[in-house]
């Protein structure tokens, strides 16, 4: 599996968000995926999935990617996040840099843990 494969799944769930598709995003995030973040602290997969009723990702750059192989199936991904977007139809916009470790298992690349901190 190449650097690029990995990134791309991580671009592709930002745009699942974007397009609040949650049957993408349920493919391509593992059950047992935790999300922490200044916002929300820590979510499981199926309160980000409910989330996508009230959050909405606009739109989205990222920049300073960087993709590292931490086991023979296991990524980490990171990156700088700019976001805008609405939360219950009050707009908002973030920053923050994002990690998420991403397994090649059985069913596919599955991010099992993502994690946000904010910068400014």
């Amino acid at each position: 599996m190449s650097p690029e494969r990995v990134l791309h799944h991580e671009i592709a769930i930002l745009d699942a968000l974007c397009a609040r598709d949650v049957a993408a995003l349920q493919a391509a995030i593992a059950p047992e995926q935790l999300f922490v973040n200044g916002h929300v602290g820590a979510i499981d997969r199926e309160a980000l999935l409910a989330a996508t009723a009230v959050v909405r990702m606009l739109e989205y750059t990222i920049g300073e990617t960087r993709v590292v192989r931490i086991a023979d199936d296991a990524w980490l991904v990171s990156y700088a996040l700019d976001e805008r977007g609405t939360h219950a139809g009050e707009p908002y916009s973030d920053r923050t840099y994002s990690t998420s470790v991403i397994v090649d298992g059985p069913d596919g690349l599955k991010v099992v843990h993502h994690h946000a901190s904010h910068r400014s």
